[in-house]
């Protein structure tokens, strides 16, 4: 995940870690497998910064992956955050 450029100008916010990753499994998790990130207000006026439900604000991108022929995953992730090295 990326943050759009109005992020900052319009609403002076940003993503708290930069960049967020979303690993390839992570579908079906505990979540219902949502895809969430943590916005930092920066407005230094301590007032509250409203977004409108439709409002584009972050944006993805989707690259293929590879998987290795020795790849001997046995186990399911649950998903969400902090879940990529927990295994059930």
């Amino acid at each position: 995940l990326f943050p759009r450029s109005s992020l900052g100008f319009k609403y002076r916010l940003q993503l708290d870690n930069t960049a967020g990753i979303i690993d390839s499994d992570y579908w079906y998790a505990d979540n219902e497998g949502h895809i969430m990130c943590k916005l930092i207000n920066d407005s230094r006026e301590g007032k509250t910064v409203s977004v409108s439900a439709g409002t584009a604000f972050v944006q993805g991108l989707f690259i293929p992956f590879g998987i290795t022929e020795d790849d001997d995953a046995q186990t399911k992730r649950t998903g969400g955050i902090g879940s990529t090295t927990k295994t059930i």
